[in-house]
């Protein structure tokens, strides 16, 4: 007789599988999205189930623990909504935007996707929405996505108004996963704080395009896009702020540490070179001042320079690995400069002075 966690493996494997049929002919307010199994393994007689569940669209978050059967079960808090999976993405053949980068976002963090103009940021929300498709990867969307575009406005007033209704109708929709770029651009600052009181309110997901240092000061995680590739940084403006700089500190001490390497194996190349001088004169002057015969005179010669020109050989190759080293790390030293992004306007009131 199989043991009991076999059948509560097929049990519930069956449970998804039929949920999962019927949704597609009847509309339910519950779906099972997924479900795992694993053996407990201080009680071999229980299992330990993971079941992620959308009540009405939204992910439910109550921590409930039972027993059925000698089973342990419990609704999981974090559901993976959208994610890019190893996705290219290029305009033409020599503007790689997006190279092979894989991103998972859910239901309940709220990110910022930082990067130089240019480098993607905007192309990552249009995949997310679904308003492009990747050259290459796959894009994974199993819940409702809400985009508001950036908006480009001359006239301040206008621009500011249209920007405050397009958030309150992103907000309105209840999204499983908004999209917002430039969020903050032609808001005052009244618009700015109401904004962000909503923001902080907001219980779903939350990605960003933005340069404002105080909304990236409220965000849960960081995704730093450079040429093609992402890096997480699981914090918010300062935690990244932080990183970068204790990276550039490493990659100047490293600098540091490769010159006065590429300088001591420089003077040692030299004193080798002076050292071979050294012994050819010397070994010139033996054959003239003995009666030492000029072939064994020679064979000594030749030992001597196979010799020094073996340790010569070996400098320069640690010497070349250096420089090399030194080439990636200045390179380094250039791209890693942290940009302190900048709000889009340089002030918040629709005044700068009044006399």
């Amino acid at each position: 007789m199989p043991e009991q966690p076999a059948y509560l493996i097929i049990f519930f494997y069956a449970f998804q599988v039929f949920f999962s049929f019927i949704a597609n002919y009847i509309k339910f307010d519950i779906w099972v999205v997924d479900a795992r199994i694993g053996i407990n393994q201080k009680d071999k007689n229980q299992c330990v189930c993971n079941i992620v569940i959308l009540y009405k669209k939204q992910t439910v978050r109550r921590h409930v623990r039972g027993r059925a059967v000698g089973l342990q079960y419990s609704k999981v808090f974090i559901v993976s909504i959208i994610s890019l999976s190893n996705v290219s993405f290029s305009y033409d053949a020599s503007n790689v935007i997006l190279d092979g980068v894989s991103i998972t976002f859910n239901d309940s963090e709220h990110v910022a996707i930082v990067g130089d103009n240019g480098a993607g940021k905007t192309t990552i929300l249009n995949l997310l929405a679904g308003d492009i498709m990747p050259d290459n990867g796959r894009v994974v969307r199993n819940a409702s996505v809400y985009m508001m575009r950036q908006i480009n406005a001359s006239d301040a007033k206008s621009g500011g108004e249209r920007q405050s209704s397009e958030l309150a109708r992103a907000f309105a929709s209840n999204a499983a996963v908004l999209l917002l770029d430039e969020p903050t651009n032609n808001l005052d600052y009244d618009a700015r704080q109401r904004f962000f009181n909503k923001l902080a309110s907001y219980p779903f997901g939350v990605v960003i395009v933005s340069h404002d240092r105080e909304l990236l000061q409220q965000v849960d995680k960081i995704i730093e896009i450079r040429q093609g590739k992402i890096r997480i940084w699981g914090g918010n403006y300062d935690f990244w702020v932080a990183g970068r700089r204790a990276e550039q500190e490493n990659i100047y001490s490293k600098y540091a540490a490769t010159q006065k390497e590429i300088d001591r194996l420089g003077a040692t190349m030299s004193v080798a070179q002076n050292t071979r001088q050294h012994h050819e004169a010397k070994q010139r002057k033996e054959i003239t001042n003995t009666r030492r015969s000029r072939i064994a005179a020679n064979a000594l010669k030749g030992k001597s320079q196979e010799t020094e020109a073996k340790r010569r050989a070996i400098i320069q190759k640690k010497l070349t690995a250096q420089m090399d080293l030194r080439q990636e790390l200045s390179g380094q030293m250039q791209d890693d400069k942290i940009k302190i992004p900048l709000p889009s306007k340089p002030f918040y009131g629709k005044e700068l002075i009044h006399i």
